[in-house]
């Protein structure tokens, strides 16, 4: 009768089903015999058990009957005359949005909470170029405040109104959403003061409302957005949208529009994820072995090896479990032809493993057409939206491999390596990754990722000081270096930095050549960001409210890391850097201080003394051990703020290169 008299319904209100008809074979085969789910067996073990037991239950008949289903219902979604409007491995929730839009009047209004793939899926064009045309409100929510108790916290979900069709309507968005009452804040505030983060200063998740917070997204928008995150030619209705916290950064977004490098701009690079790892290990290529490499060639490099502009962050433990049995390495006195534990090693001859290794598409004369023959840059595929950094980005030595949970980026030239690597571990870079709203980092975002053709020379020797920690990174040194690198000088000259470094430094590699103490080397990182911050055109009031908008975690972790005299960490809160200082709380019977004893001895506290502190631990990230290790902190301790060390940095280049103070 509705549709008869009214031609539909004047409302759709909804939060279809986030679920994919995806065939898990272990999963069916857990309903079948429990043991495959409460037994932790694995994927390859799950394959081999299968037979035996759909022979033993007599399942086999339910068991293909499964994967009927499963496998019709998707080709039934994926059907261009069903759904015409999807692609790619549907979602049920997908599936509903058109049908509202169907069954509405022409007047109608539709109401559904769903995920948000509809607006950062690849292959979702036509659907937003639909949605676009009827979206009038979108709310994106991440799950941080458990609103739905049986979600994972980090999933990203969205409240989307849609009404009638009509081209070129603009549509009201808000991100970082955490509860529904900010939406009301944000209309109601009056537009004065400064925009809260996604936390606040007590590590909380900021659900504050700011009228800055409501963006106002045209096509002039969209047409922005389909440059900065699609591929070349992507109409403006079929763009991703970004989840940007407020017009502040809408602004600075722009500035990556000018940016006259991409990654795709140049003639020759190569990308690769080399060994998956059950299937290498299923074709004998590797196998797991948790020891210390013999040489670079025996190392095969997993997500936890490294972190943002440090190859050598993490060794695993002797008997790993996950990716949490690491121990932070100390820099400080690392052994010049240090290698960190392995938990895969080689399975074949070298030559059989040379042989199985991806090739660069390029022709070189000296012969080098492997990724082992070059450095090259690595980043984790998963990144966190909502982590202290989502890009990880550090360089491999010549010769080592990796699993497939790291990606590496390989180019003809060191130098262009070592600067590719400076403009993705920059802050502007991992905001433009935030933004995305992605937990994965793909080719098809690192094409369009800048890179920073100016200030060349001061950005190759930071990432050099930063990265070239040990001897099989001496190549990688000698080929960036310049006579130029003597004329420079430190922004932050007080943050443990050497002060004779400068003219000191050669074009061979010597223990010196790094930068080793932790506060040095946040500093080193602090100049990166400053230098290309310029070098893409932003202002330096951008940077920082990048770093306070959108890096809450690096935030909190640096407001409570405090320093020595001479640059080691002598307490952090960061769960990144666990084991590292001294611990917050004494333990029953533990001999050594703890921070609680010491922190009275601060610099900001009044105290004015060079009394000392010994910490003794038990070390066992070298071969050899574990060996009792004796560390002697120098007070007073410091601690750091960013923001102000950004103005720091920024006058001081500014005067450097002659440019204004941004």
């Amino acid at each position: 009768d509705v549709f008869a008299q009214r031609g539909g319904f004047d409302l759709v209100l909804g939060n279809p089903p986030w679920v994919r008809p995806l065939w898990v074979e272990k999963d069916v085969l857990g309903d079948i015999d429990p043991w495959f789910t409460i037994g932790r067996v694995t994927l390859l073990e799950a394959a081999r058990l299968r037979e035996a037991t759909l022979a033993r239950t007599g399942k086999r008949d339910l068991f293909i009957g499964e994967y009927e289903n499963t496998v019709a219902l998707g080709r039934f979604l994926t059907a261009e005359q069903n759904y015409p409007l999807l692609s790619g491995t549907p979602n049920f929730y997908k599936c509903f949005i058109p049908t509202a839009w169907a069954v509405g009047t022409e007047r109608g209004v539709t109401g559904f909470l769903h995920p948000d793939g509809v607006y950062d899926d690849p292959k979702g064009g036509r659907l937003r170029r639909a949605a676009y045309g009827r979206l009038r409100q979108h709310y994106q929510f991440t799950n941080e405040e458990h609103l739905f108790a049986e979600v994972h916290h980090q999933t990203r979900y969205s409240i989307n109104i849609y009404g009638p069709a009509a081209s070129g309507a603009p549509f009201v968005h808000i991100s970082d959403l955490f509860l529904p009452a900010t939406i009301d804040e944000c209309y109601a505030h009056t537009g004065v003061g400064i925009v809260p983060g996604i936390k606040d200063d007590s590590n909380n998740w900021d659900t504050s409302g700011h009228r800055a917070r409501i963006i106002r997204v045209t096509e002039t928008e969209l047409r922005s957005f389909a440059q900065l995150y699609d591929e070349p030619g992507t109409a403006s209705l079929e763009a991703r949208l970004p989840a940007l916290h407020s017009t502040e950064l809408v602004d600075a977004l722009s500035a990556f529009l000018r940016t006259p490098t991409r990654l795709a701009d140049l003639d020759e690079w190569f990308q690769t994820s080399m060994w998956h790892e059950s299937g290498a290990k299923k074709d004998g290529t590797i196998r797991r072995e948790v020891r210390f490499p013999e040489s670079a060639a025996d190392w095969i490099i997993s997500g936890p090896h490294f972190f943002v502009g440090n190859p050598l962050y993490k060794c695993p433990h002797r008997t790993p479990k996950s990716n949490k049995s690491y121990y932070v390495i100390d820099l400080i006195d690392l052994p010049e032809d240090y290698l960190p534990r392995t938990i895969y090693v080689p399975n074949v001859s070298p030559e059989e493993y040379r042989r199985r290794s991806p090739k660069v598409p390029w022709t070189t004369s000296d012969g080098r057409d492997l990724v082992l023959d070059y450095h090259r840059v690595v980043v984790n595929n998963m990144v966190g939206p909502t982590s202290e950094r989502s890009l990880q980005p550090s360089i491999a030595p010549r010769g080592v491999g990796h699993v497939h949970t790291v990606n590496s980026y390989t180019l003809p030239s060191a130098r262009d390596t070592a600067l590719l690597a400076a403009s993705w571990l920059a802050i502007p870079t991992d905001f433009f990754i935030k933004t995305t709203g992605s937990n994965h980092f793909q080719p098809t975002t690192a094409r369009r990722m800048p890179i920073a053709t100016e200030h060349e020379e001061e950005l190759l020797l930071r990432v050099c000081a930063s990265v070239c920690l040990t001897r099989p990174y001496a190549d990688l040194w000698s080929d960036c270096f310049s006579p130029a690198w003597r004329d420079d000088a430190w922004a932050l000259p007080g943050h443990a930095l050497p002060a004779d470094y400068f003219s000191s430094i050669s074009p061979a590699w010597s223990r010196d050549s790094a930068i080793r103490a932790p506060l040095a080397r946040r500093a080193v990182l602090v100049e990166i960001d400053v230098l290309v911050s310029m070098a893409l055109g932003l202002t330096l009031e951008q940077l920082q409210t990048m770093y306070r908008v959108q890096f809450p975690v690096m935030r909190f972790y640096e407001s409570d890391t405090w320093y020595d005299r001479n640059g080691r960490i002598v307490f952090t809160n960061s769960k990144g850097l666990p084991g590292v200082g001294l611990p917050r709380a004494k333990k029953k019977g533990d001999p050594e201080p703890c921070w609680n004893d010491v922190k009275h001895m601060a610099e900001e506290a009044g105290y004015t003394g060079s009394d000392t502190v010994t910490q003794v631990l038990i070390d066992d990230t070298l071969p050899g051990g574990p060996r009792e290790k004796t560390i002697v902190y120098q007070a007073p301790w410091i601690r750091c703020n960013r923001e102000k060390d950004y103005e720091v940095a920024w006058r001081h280049f500014a005067e450097r290169f002659g440019t204004h103070e941004g």
